[in-house]
């Protein structure tokens, strides 16, 4: 069966309904109670932690190697695909879902990030 419920979600968010909180790529729909909404991300980031830690293991090196060059890249948002390239070449095997599996784990956001027009430096 296959029905279309973005739309809906969407309104709903709208009308304060349920909230919608922004996780890597994808979008969680949450209570409207911030105390609920804090249990619900905390309960999303065991079962994203308890999934990553199934998967093949990463090493504190390879973590380590990751965040120095997303740090090094000196861009305000960069891919996973990107590091892992940029690693390769200095011949640090790592996937670009082990790479975003650090994101996730240290809350580094992938997201293109917009400065706003009335910022001022």
């Amino acid at each position: 069966m296959r029905i279309r419920v973005h739309n809906t979600l969407l309104i709903l968010v709208r009308e304060g309904s349920i909230g919608r909180q922004q996780l890597v790529k994808t979008y969680l729909y949450v209570s409207t109670d911030p105390d609920k909404v804090a249990m619900q991300l905390s309960k999303r980031n065991e079962l994203t932690i308890d999934t990553l830690s199934e998967k093949e293991e990463i090493t504190d090196n390879t973590v380590i190697e990751v965040l120095i060059e997303t740090i090094t890249a000196g861009e305000v948002s960069i891919a996973p695909s990107v590091i892992a390239n940029r690693l390769s070449v200095r011949g640090v095997s790592v996937s670009a879902e082990q790479v975003n599996q650090i994101f996730i784990r240290y809350g580094i956001d992938t997201q293109k990030k917009r400065l706003d027009s009335d910022s001022t430096y």
